[in-house]
């Protein structure tokens, strides 16, 4: 997407020239010739980085930077003076103004600024979510263990009570505590899916790994005949760990949630075109994924149409093939079955 700039400049040549010249750069740009247009547009649509002149009728570019900054807070502002009204300048940048620029300025210097500005503001982005990311986490991990230790309970409880009632043969009790088993063993599954997603984001792991150490703990969590395996014998280390094999078996277990009658979920790899990543590609032939819901599918306990929560296992996976400088795209068709294709940048 590109980045949207706002232009404020009552100069209609150097307003015309200062929007050509961003524009060719490929932003996208909107120029008004007064403060008092640039705050009816503000309202209406959200801007990047703003760029204004100081001296204007009715509202200057000090209270139109006044007024952008206690509304939003996010937009960078970059102003425009001229040689007699440095200590103007020194004021805007107090009050929160970013940089400034001196007519007559260059195109060069104009772009200069702007990119600088651009990249501020995305440095501040990755800050405020990366302080955020850490918040939540310190929630989950506290989460974890709490739910860690009510597991620990019930389980005890549960495995008493089943030695108690050990010799009846009441089919409806020998079902409740099977159900019982199933819902702890889901239960802390999802827990330890908890605690390794904390946990990888509080250590650098980012080393070489084999792939087909992931491979091998597959085969070795699954029915082999569910699956069909098309991958070489030698690929090229990527970065990553063994917690790949926790992020692929998220990926299998949904395709096999998903397929009926036997249907084989296929697994392959290879070198992508670039030959800078490994792609491995997981294939069912399942029930497949609406259009609406494909872009959801990430989300913690997302829930789709059928009313099902899936938990956090493609949540984790994203999250996990993202540490790992990777990604994840799906592609899907309902009723003819869905494409997961992971790519791993190659250990260099």
């Amino acid at each position: 997407m590109k980045e949207k700039i706002l232009i404020v400049e009552d100069d209609s040549i150097a307003l015309e020239g200062m929007r050509l010249s961003l524009e060719i750069e490929g932003y996208d740009v909107l120029a008004v010739n007064n403060a008092k247009k640039a705050l009816e547009i503000l309202s209406k649509e959200r801007f990047d980085l703003i760029l204004s002149d100081i001296v204007m009728d009715e509202i200057s570019g000090i209270d139109l930077l006044l007024h952008v900054k206690k509304k939003w807070p996010e937009i960078i502002v970059i102003l425009i003076t001229g040689y007699g009204s440095l200590d103007t300048v020194i004021q805007a940048l107090r009050l929160g103004a970013y940089d400034y620029l001196l007519k007559p300025c260059s195109d060069e210097e104009l772009k200069i600024r702007i990119k600088r500005g651009l990249e501020r503001k995305h440095l501040g982005q990755i800050v405020k979510e990366k302080t955020r990311q850490d918040a939540v986490f310190e929630v989950v991990a506290g989460l974890a263990d709490t739910l860690n230790n009510l597991l620990a309970g019930i389980s005890g409880n549960h495995e008493m009570l089943r030695t108690y009632f050990s010799d009846d043969k009441d089919p409806v009790v020998i079902e409740s505590f099977r159900n019982a088993s199933v819902c702890i063993n889901k239960s802390a599954r999802i827990v330890d899916n908890l605690c390794t997603t904390v946990s990888l984001f509080k250590k650098d792991e980012m080393r070489p790994y084999d792939l087909q150490d992931a491979f091998l703990g597959i085969k070795m969590q699954f029915d082999i005949d569910q699956l069909e395996f098309h991958v070489p014998n030698k690929l090229p280390w990527i970065y990553g760990s063994d917690r790949l094999t926790n992020a692929f078996t998220n990926i299998i277990q949904n395709a096999l949630d998903a397929s009926t009658n036997g249907q084989k979920v296929k697994i392959s790899a290879q070198i992508d075109t670039s030959g800078e990543y490994v792609e491995i590609i997981f294939e069912d032939k399942g029930c497949g994924i609406g259009k609406d819901m494909l872009q959801k599918v990430f989300l913690p306990f997302f829930t789709g149409k059928n009313g099902e929560r899936a938990g956090l296992g493609l949540w984790i996976t994203y999250q996990t093939i993202s540490y790992y400088k990777g990604t994840i795209n799906i592609s899907s068709v309902e009723n003819e079955g869905t494409t997961v294709t992971v790519r791993l940048p190659i250990f260099r």
